[in-house]
């Protein structure tokens, strides 16, 4: 199974993922400033709270990856913890445009349907794939047109 397309990212972008860590850093800092300089009722456990849910929160801001890699039998995606393979004989249909026109899967033309979404913050243009047993998977990319390539043609409209 030799890789014929990459693409991995952060599914929090760089900018984003700073603004959380000073957040969690400001928050951290306020609540002690509260606890030891203003003289306030605030339990002892508190601080330590605030500081590992605001810790918690930057690490998986910073961890949490988007990879997906198209094989000559098969689309694997990464999603935070998830990992999703797609045979390409599972594929009925695939279309690419706008995430949001086919995240509304109005192309798709059946009722009834289990649908995935997988996305990057910040990613407008998706890929989508009708599969057999009627679900349907829309997943963001930097080129889903290549993705789109990449399926054999009897399984395109």
């Amino acid at each position: 199974m030799e890789s014929r397309y990459t693409e991995s990212r952060s599914i929090v972008p760089k900018q984003l993922q700073y603004v959380v860590l000073l957040c969690a850093v400001c928050t951290i800092v306020s609540v002690a400033i509260t606890k030891y300089c203003i003289d306030s009722d605030m339990p002892d456990v508190f601080l330590p709270i605030v500081a590992v849910i605001a810790i918690i929160a930057t690490i998986l801001c910073f961890i949490l990856r988007y990879d997906i890699e198209v094989t000559d039998d098969r689309i694997l995606i990464n999603y935070m913890f998830r990992k999703i393979e797609i045979r390409f004989e599972d594929v009925l249909d695939s279309t690419v445009g706008e995430a949001n026109q086919i995240r509304s899967y109005t192309g798709f033309n059946f009722k009834g349907v289990k649908n995935r979404y997988y996305s990057a913050l910040g990613e407008d243009m998706a890929g989508g794939v009708k599969l057999k047993g009627k679900v349907i998977i829309v997943f963001t990319s930097s080129d889903p047109e290549k993705i789109r390539s990449l399926i054999p043609a009897e399984n395109k409209e």
